[in-house]
Order: structure tokens, then C-alpha cells, then sequence
């Protein structure tokens, strides 16, 4: 299941039986009044206006029937118009769609860690995945984003930390085929040319 991370409205959970069950939450500081968008169920699309009374910042569940019997597949839910108390509507505008990804499960030394180093509120170590950086909250977020709506934790310093470590990482992988290249120009294997010219490929990465 993927949602759209630029929309107010971001869903929380799924359940899915006579009817579809989804939690969400409402990340404005407005009440929310209303909903419109498609649910997209296997090869069934079905299309939906509902009336809301979610206040801002709150959880709240909208339910839809399903046509019978219930399939078993899992929705994908696209919000194209929410309409607000006292603030402008939201409509819906192309953009990037992201994986609602299950929190991992940490042991109790990692949970520790965890929430000493982020808060009380964290699920997750922040990183990089499947096209997003994940918020310590848990939220799956576009790289672009500066802060994580849902919690407000600043991001830039997330995503970098993950470029980071992925940088170190290929420094070390270099590091290692270094050593290798430098054995074999000893042996007279390989020129100091090439040896040369894969120490500044390795100096790039880590500065890239």
C-alpha cells in the first residue's frame, strides 16, 4: 500500500472486511469535513465523497462498503479533494507515491538506544529505503521534505546521515580494492597509473 506524502490527511492503518476500515490522521491544524478520492481494490475502482469531523492533528476512520464478497487484496487509497474549516481546500497534484512500510522490530538494547537518542515517540532508526527517507517516527517521507509533518523532527540531517554512511560504506568497499590493487603493483600486476587513478575515483566518493 502506498499514499500520497504531500497530502494533510495520512493513513495510518487498514482493515479490511464487509467494509474498509482506515485510520487516519489529520495532520493539519484545521478540522477536517471532508473527503473525496478513489479506493482501487484488484481491478475494482470505487470512487467516494464522504462527509468527516476530524479536528485537526486527531485520528479519526473513515469507512467505506465494499462490493461483495470482499477481496483480499490490499487498497490503495488516493485522496484527491479534502475540504477544511477555515483554511483552503486541498486538491490533489501529481507527485511522488510512497510505500507505507511495517515498523521493524527492534530488540530491548536497540529500543533503548532508540529512544534515548530520539525520543520517547520513535519506532525506528531514520534511514533511507525504498525511495524514502523514514522519520525516527516512522513516517516514510520525500527527500525533499525539510521536517517530517507528523512529528516535525528536521529531515535534511536524516537523509544526509544515510547519504553518509552509504558513502562510507563505498569508501570502505575502495579501501579494500586499494589494498588489492596495491598487492598486485608490487607483484608488477598493475601499473601505478591505474592504482593512481582508483585512489582519486576513491577520494570522490567520500566527497561526493
Amino acid at each position: 500500500m502506498t499514499f500520497d506524502p504531500r497530502c494533510p490527511i495520512e493513513p495510518r492503518g487498514v482493515a479490511l472486511g464487509e467494509e474498509l476500515c482506515v485510520r487516519l490522521f489529520n495532520l493539519s491544524e484545521c478540522a477536517a469535513l471532508s473527503l473525496s478520492g478513489t479506493i482501487a481494490i484488484g481491478d475494482r475502482s470505487i470512487a467516494f465523497d464522504l462527509p468527516v469531523n476530524a479536528a485537526g492533528r486527531s485520528f479519526f476512520e473513515l469507512r467505506v462498503a465494499l462490493p461483495n464478497p470482499p477481496t483480499p487484496s490490499f487498497p490503495e487509497i488516493t485522496f484527491q479533494r479534502v475540504r477544511f474549516r477555515n483554511a483552503p481546500d486541498w486538491v490533489q497534484a501529481p507527485g511522488p507515491r510512497l510505500p507505507l512500510a511495517p515498523v521493524p522490530r527492534l530488540d530491548l538494547d536497540s529500543q533503548l538506544l532508540l529512544k534515548r537518542r530520539f525520543g520517547s515517540d520513535a519506532v525506528r532508526f531514520p534511514c533511507a529505503q525504498n525511495g524514502a527517507a523514514y522519520c525516527s517516527c516512522g513516517r516514510a517521507n520525500e527527500f525533499s521534505a525539510r521536517t517530517c509533518p507528523r512529528c516535525g523532527r528536521k529531515l535534511r540531517g536524516l537523509t544526509n546521515e544515510s547519504a553518509r554512511r552509504t558513502r562510507l560504506l563505498r569508501a570502505e568497499c575502495g579501501t579494500a580494492f586499494l589494498l588489492i590493487f596495491l598487492i598486485a603493483g608490487i607483484s608488477g600486476d598493475v601499473s601505478l597509473d591505474r592504482i593512481g587513478a582508483h585512489v582519486i575515483m576513491i577520494i570522490m566518493e567520500i566527497f561526493a
